[in-house]
């Protein structure tokens, strides 16, 4: 009970950080928190840009999770999302947290999309998502843009609400969630 609460504060102070209207803000977060995001790999077309990228974003694994609605991924979005990935591979701290991108697309647009992606550079798994399998499997994700990228834990569990490479005190916000779980992580582990 301990542990939701202190998520429930971290996304809340997230929140803040990134939109004015606190009353409904809080009533997504509540939503977020109550259930953990099940991402249905199996129903979605996986796909890795890069020869070294690890494309085992399935396992127990810190994982930021991009989801993007095919009409958001414009140039200027991809370059942002490369320049993110960049930051993340060149710190320490966030060593072992996987880029995961699930882009809700037609099947049409998906191949176009899937190379718009590698032509950025971006190196985190893709998951072109034809059927809207997250959607159905997460429908307490609220609409709002500004919800869709969130930090997720080996149990699923939303850890952090927002791009944290939107601003710096996203980012120091974003490593101390990090530390924090690890810290968790490891104290589990020593029992």
């Amino acid at each position: 009970m301990r542990r939701f609460f202190q998520v429930k504060h971290i996304l809340l102070i997230t929140a803040l950080f990134t939109t004015d209207c606190t009353c409904q803000v809080n009533k997504e977060i509540e939503s977020f928190v109550k259930l953990p995001v099940h991402i249905p790999y199996q129903e979605m077309d996986q796909r890795v840009c890069s020869m070294y990228a690890d494309s085992l974003s399935t396992g127990k694994t810190l994982r930021l999770v991009n989801y993007i609605v095919s009409l958001d991924c414009s140039t200027c979005a991809l370059s942002h999302m490369a320049a993110a990935e960049n930051l993340m591979k060149n710190q320490d701290e966030l060593k072992g947290v996987k880029s995961v991108y699930v882009i809700e697309t037609s099947s049409k647009e998906a191949e176009s999309l899937y190379f718009a992606f590698c032509n950025a550079r971006i190196e985190g798994t893709v998951y072109l998502d034809t059927c809207n399998a997250f959607r159905r499997a997460n429908p307490h994700i609220p609409d709002n843009p500004l919800f869709h990228t969130f930090l997720l834990n080996d149990e699923d569990s939303v850890l952090l609400v927002g791009d944290p490479f939107k601003n710096e005190k996203m980012e120091r916000l974003f490593l101390k969630v990090i530390e924090r779980e690890r810290e968790r992580k490891g104290k589990r582990l020593k029992k």
